[in-house]
């Protein structure tokens, strides 16, 4: 069953962690982060190896976000898909609200990036599991 704009960030909010898909050295990248939403935007911390985004690059990139909540016995949850213009957070009031905000991941010595993705696209599926039931 699919999901509306509206409901895929309401269910975005209510997990803490997904995949963000990304280019390097013209190579395609996915690496596990964290996230929360603000206003609208999906504010992404990564682990920084590699980086998501070049620290030099002005600008934006497109990048392609994905999280779901999905039991793996009845294989009822959810999915969420959304692609659109990201850009490194560089606001020294946002950076140190966000570190507060989103943990540090464990398997690095680095700080890593923040990131604000605009969302652009934004796709969903309600899945309905062994039982036919939504979650």
């Amino acid at each position: 069953m699919p999901v509306t704009s509206t409901e895929a960030l309401r269910l975005l909010a209510t997990v803490h962690v997904g995949r963000i898909a990304y280019s390097y050295r013209a190579l395609p990248g996915i690496q596990a982060v964290s996230h929360l939403i603000d206003h609208g935007d999906i504010i992404i911390r990564s682990h920084g190896r590699p980086p998501v985004i070049s620290p030099t690059r002005a600008g934006t990139v497109v990048l392609a976000y994905e999280s779901d909540a999905i039991d793996p016995e009845t294989f009822s949850g959810w999915r969420v898909t959304v692609t659109g213009n990201a850009d490194l957070i560089r606001d020294p009031d946002d950076i140190a609200r966000y570190h507060l905000a989103l943990p540090a991941w464990p398997i690095s010595n680095s700080t890593g990036q923040l990131i604000r993705l605009h969302p652009g696209l934004m796709s969903g599926y309600h899945f309905l599991g062994l039982s036919g039931e939504r979650s």
